[in-house]
């Protein structure tokens, strides 16, 4: 993730769709978040006493021709190029604010994500199958030149966003936020800094292989 962040304000978008057998699809967005820009230059004005410019105008400077400086490659790092079924990347531009797209195609995400440590999808002997996602800066949880505590500045207003779509209605999760086979989880990138162990987890009933096997069979 350390990629994205030298953009500073950031919103980062990760939508994760997981089918019965682990194919399935993971897309990002990721984009400039003004708000952070917005409040500074509102303090200025309130602190210069400049009562002619309204928060429009500043919301226009703050946002004008934001870019998000990623390349697809940044992108992909997170992935093993060679568990890829296919990709797509694009670049947007809305009101001056880019956005950033990033669309992965898989035969099965624990291939995609092998050797990288960051997901592991286990299945029980009572048939639950169990995802869960690490996030970290780097590999000891920290931002390189940053202190054990206190996020960079220039990281302020940074967002994440998760979804998760399980192969079925989703049983446990550490996250409230659960409908169904869908759950979110949100936060800010200091608790990222802060929590080395910091993970997204839920846990779905598994499809039974016998029965896989048969619609698999069926279907040729």
């Amino acid at each position: 993730m350390a990629a994205f962040l030298i953009c500073g304000c950031v919103n980062y978008e990760q939508e994760t769709f997981l089918n019965p057998d682990m194919s399935g699809r993971i897309e990002i967005h990721v984009f400039p978040n003004p708000q952070p820009m917005v409040e500074e230059i509102a303090k200025k004005i309130n602190e210069e006493g400049e009562s002619s410019l309204n928060l429009n105008e500043a919301l226009s400077k703050a946002t004008y021709k934001m870019k998000v400086k990623i390349k697809e490659e940044d992108l992909l790092n997170a992935f093993n190029s060679d568990a890829i079924k296919s990709k797509s990347f694009r670049e947007i531009e809305r009101s001056g604010i880019s956005h950033v797209y990033l669309t992965v195609e898989f035969d099965d995400i624990r291939k995609l994500f092998k050797d990288k440590k960051s997901v592991s999808v286990v299945g029980g002997q009572s048939g639950l199958v169990t995802y869960t996602q690490f996030f970290n800066l780097s590999k000891d949880g920290k931002e390189k030149g940053a202190s054990d505590n206190t996020p960079p500045e220039s990281f302020k207003g940074f967002n994440f966003k998760c979804i998760l779509h399980m192969p079925a209605n989703i049983m446990t999760a550490n996250t409230l936020n659960i409908d169904k086979n869908t759950a979110v989880w949100e936060f800010p990138l200091k608790q990222i800094m802060e929590d080395k162990n910091l993970n997204i987890t839920a846990t779905c009933k598994g499809e039974n292989r016998f029965l896989r096997w048969m619609k698999r069979n069926t279907r040729k």
